[in-house]
């Protein structure tokens, strides 16, 4: 998880917002304008990374970022996620909106975690990993009336990421980026600016190895033969030998 670190003056989160996005400067430091294009261009990144996330877990929902308020000194904008679907029956069950917004929470968190970490050797691993993780993350949701989640594709995500970095390369060395959810206060890295759209063709080549627990629907059985069942998963078709040892 994202390291969380707490300021000498703590900030306070309004009841209603899911995020905050500080950026701390100097006063009187020139060049002013990148702090509010690193703000915006910041919660332009999220707000893309919500919408790749939503679009695996349900490509009918709408995931929109709403401004709750601003905060003077060094600046502060709150700001929360709104989730609309087009079933109106499937709004009327459950508590399925807040759910979805505790996975994009700490989906944001898993993200900074990997684009704060300095470049390595097996960056395309470590982006691979990092897809890894958030497709993990949907397929965690309790939302039963959800489909199984899509697959995360690697060129769709690091658009977001390319975007959340370009708003911390805009930024001043002494300048502060802190984000604020209920987890706590996290401190972005500022210094670190590599681009993570270089690394999909190595991503893309990786192979990673591991146990996930997979819930998979039933195509084609084949109960008399020996032949290879085929099942869904998500937008997939997994095809796999069953073994009856009994």
């Amino acid at each position: 998880m994202a390291r969380p670190i707490y300021s000498e003056t703590p900030i306070m989160k309004p009841a209603d917002a899911d995020l905050g996005v500080t950026i701390d400067f100097a006063k009187g430091a020139p060049n002013p304008r990148r702090v509010f294009g690193g703000l915006v261009t910041i919660l332009e990144g999220l707000e893309a990374l919500d919408r790749v996330v939503v679009a695996a877990l349900d490509p009918r929902i709408v995931p929109l970022m709403v401004l709750e308020d601003v905060e003077a000194g060094s600046i502060t904008a709150w700001v929360r996620t709104r989730l609309r679907q087009s079933d109106d029956e499937v709004l009327k069950s459950g508590d399925w909106k807040k759910a979805v917004g505790s996975i994009l929470v700490k989906g944001k968190h898993r993200t900074l975690e990997y684009l704060d970490a300095k470049h390595a050797e097996n960056e395309g691993q470590r982006l691979k990993q990092l897809r890894d993780d958030l497709q993990v993350l949907t397929e965690s949701s309790p939302i039963r009336h959800l489909p199984q989640p899509a697959q995360i594709e690697l060129r769709d995500l690091v658009k977001p990421l390319d975007q959340i970095q370009a708003s911390q390369s805009a930024l001043s060395p002494s300048d502060r980026l802190l984000l604020t959810t209920d987890a706590g206060v996290y401190e972005a890295n500022v210094a670190e600016t590599k681009r993570p759209s270089e690394f999909v063709t190595e991503a893309e080549g990786c192979t990673l190895s591991g146990v996930l627990p997979m819930n998979l629907l039933v195509r084609r059985p084949d109960y008399l033969g020996e032949a290879k069942w085929e099942f869904k998963h998500g937008r997939d078709t997994v095809t796999a030998a069953i073994l009856d040892e009994v």
